[in-house]
């Protein structure tokens, strides 16, 4: 889902929304900062392909935590109704998958520790 949305945002600088959309303001004003936009894209795009590979998929995983969380934020302030739902377990189950490879993190947090 990831990896077709990042190409669409890279490829596609800007997006057009309906007027009557509430949060319509706001993403349109979003794709125009293109480099932003692309940004948004590109990190989408890596981490989906690093989530289709078993062995990367903890690094898909981290990758996309900030981005989905920004998401979520986004579709709760501007009211996004269903979807907002929709990211909100995406977000969950990405937290599931982060948790369920914690022990590859845990150098990040134990290194040096005794």
């Amino acid at each position: 889902m990831f990896i077709p949305a990042g190409i669409a945002k890279v490829v596609v600088q800007t997006a057009v929304f309906a007027e009557s959309d509430p949060g319509a303001a706001f993403f349109t004003a979003l794709t125009r900062t293109e480099p932003f936009w692309s940004f948004i894209g590109a990190t989408e795009f890596a981490a989906g392909v690093l989530l289709l590979a078993p062995r990367y998929a903890h690094l898909g995983a981290l990758l996309l935590l900030p981005v989905v969380t920004c998401i979520v934020v986004i579709n709760f302030s501007v009211g996004a109704g269903a979807t907002t739902g929709a990211t909100a377990v995406m977000l969950l189950v990405l937290l599931c998958l982060l948790a369920w490879d914690g022990d590859r993190f845990q150098g990040l947090f134990t290194h040096g520790v005794d």
